[in-house]
């Protein structure tokens, strides 16, 4: 970040970076941000710094390997990459056309909670920053040792959405709502999560994944609450060997099974294809 020679303020846990001309946007995201630390009790002096960088194109192509917009975090400099321009992100593509392909009854919904699609698409797009949150405290605040990249997302997802549904009920609605628009306009090409583990997907079945991961956590934190988190910690507690990173995708679901009854049956549904109008 120092050598692109960006501004950079201080939130609370967080520090932000940020291209030429766009503070608003990393204020906004980082007061988002910050807000997730402060649920989850994590202070400036807790040890649990996370940066933030929201970057231009130009500045994207020059720090980060992935495609413009594709939100992520970096372990190494506990980093989260966000887009400037949201609007030319790939996954707001992917959003918006999914909600413009929505049957009917999910565009109705959709409607009902979003000013447009457009609107949808792109608070759905900044709430994918607190994704990349759940992602930086997995191991470094809650001890959790991913064994798996799809359990690793669903975790990430799960320390967000515990997140929006105590502080940002109405988001979460959104994403839940536009969640669905995704996997009902979704053709599936990936068929299991032995599949997802051996070639992550991109695109849209990439969103799809997503949206199944959010919507496992909405079954499950209806059930548990913020107390799944602990269950995790617990089963997967993030350890000096790598043990847990060999465990088979059967035996991670059956641990899951036993905190929370429905997975193995969940995952046996990830490869379905949606019912057509």
């Amino acid at each position: 970040m120092q050598a692109l020679g960006l501004a950079s303020q201080r939130w609370g846990s967080l520090t932000a970076y940020f291209s030429r001309g766009r503070e608003s946007r990393a204020e906004r995201l980082a007061a988002l941000l910050e807000d997730l630390a402060q649920f989850y009790g994590v202070g400036r002096a807790s040890g649990v710094d996370t940066n933030v960088a929201v970057l231009d194109e130009a500045d994207w192509k020059a720090t980060f390997e992935l495609p413009y917009g594709l939100s992520a975090y970096r372990s190494d400099g506990a980093i989260i990459f966000l887009p400037a321009d949201v609007e030319r992100s790939a996954i707001f593509r992917v959003l918006l056309d999914s909600l413009e392909a929505s049957p009917p009854d999910v565009a109705s919904e959709v409607r009902a909670e979003c000013a447009s699609f457009r609107d949808g698409a792109l608070e759905v797009a900044d709430l994918i920053a607190t994704h990349e949150m759940g992602h930086a405290y997995q191991r470094r605040l809650f001890g959790i040792g991913p064994p798996s990249q799809w359990f690793n997302e669903l975790t990430a997802w799960y320390i967000a959405y515990s997140y929006l549904a105590a502080r940002a009920p109405e988001s979460l609605r959104k994403l839940l709502v536009v969640n669905r628009a995704v996997t009902r306009t979704a053709r599936p090409t990936t068929r299991s999560l032995d599949e997802f583990e051996r070639s992550m997907p991109s695109g849209q079945e990439y969103a799809r994944f997503q949206a199944l991961f959010v919507a496992r956590c909405h079954d499950v934190h209806r059930a548990r609450g913020a107390r799944f988190l602990d269950d995790l910690a617990r089963e997967f507690r993030k350890a000096p060997t790598r043990d847990e990173e060999r465990l088979t995708n059967p035996e991670i679901l059956c641990r899951l099974e036993r905190l929370s009854p429905g997975f193995e049956h969940w995952a046996r549904q990830v490869g379905d294809a949606p019912e057509r109008e």
